[in-house]
């Protein structure tokens, strides 16, 4: 039996405090500024301000579920920017793989949701696909700068103490 008594928000002091369903809200998680919750959760929150009140018991809950959305989400998105990259670039998986400098089969699992990638791989893999003539043009000059810097760290004196 659910002893939970509706309240006052100590947030606000305008809203209710009152046990909720957060299915469909979106909140920061990890990498991401929005994260929607896709599973039913009732936890204590604010009608006005939407503040959540968490004990430890429902901070690992919704830890759980917040992290279940969120790879659902992520995979999503890495499949949704490879498909468009492999599309604009006119690349094959493995061609990818060279060009993100990731591991032969790495873009496969991706694409199978079998592993979770960073948002930075997503983001770049967006880049990647929105401009690729400038985008590969600026990984050559990174390329570029990298051996230069290579070169001179190759030639550079050890430094004496």
């Amino acid at each position: 039996m659910n002893k939970f008594k509706a309240r006052e928000c100590p947030a606000c002091q305008e809203g209710t405090i009152d046990m909720r369903n957060i299915r469909g809200l979106a909140v920061p998680f990890r990498d991401e500024p929005a994260v929607v919750i896709d599973e039913d959760l009732i936890v204590p929150r604010c009608d006005n301000c939407g503040e959540i009140l968490l004990n430890e018991k429902l901070a690992a809950a919704y830890d759980a579920v917040a992290q279940q959305s969120y790879e659902r989400q992520r995979i999503t998105q890495q499949k949704e920017e490879i498909e468009k990259a492999l599309s604009a670039l006119r690349v094959n998986q493995s061609e990818l793989e060279t060009l993100l400098g990731v591991s032969q089969g790495y873009v496969s699992k991706l694409m199978r949701g079998e592993k979770v990638t960073s948002a930075t791989t997503v983001r770049f893999l967006h880049v990647l696909s929105s401009d690729p003539p400038r985008a590969v043009r600026s990984l050559a000059e990174i390329a570029s700068l990298d051996r230069e810097l290579l070169s001179r760290l190759e030639r550079a004196q050890p430094v004496r103490r």
